[in-house]
């Protein structure tokens, strides 16, 4: 009998949804829930009561990296975030 050979299958690419959640988790954010916008875009809520939206025309890690530099601009000043929202030019911050 001939050893089986290893079955070579391609990796999944992930959705945006899968893309966001897992970067988040690299910043220690766990997500509470996630839910499509009527636009198309990614709102996540955080188990700290954040409200993030993400716009899926966008990048999706380029948009958590400046999650995580508005996050720690925060910390610095000892601000609370409550919104990010990057589906606008411009990050909206609601705090």
């Amino acid at each position: 009998m001939a050893p089986k050979q290893a079955s070579r299958s391609a990796p999944k690419a992930r959705t945006f949804e899968e893309t966001v959640i897992a970067e988040l988790k690299k910043l220690s954010i766990e997500p509470q829930s996630s839910q499509q916008t009527s636009e198309g875009n990614l709102l996540i809520t955080t188990k700290e009561k954040m409200a993030l939206y993400f716009d899926s025309k966008k990048d999706p890690v380029s948009q958590v990296k400046t999650l995580q530099t508005v996050l720690a601009k925060a910390r610095i000043e000892s601000k609370k975030i409550r919104r990010v929202d990057f589906r606008f030019e411009n990050t909206v911050i609601e705090f």
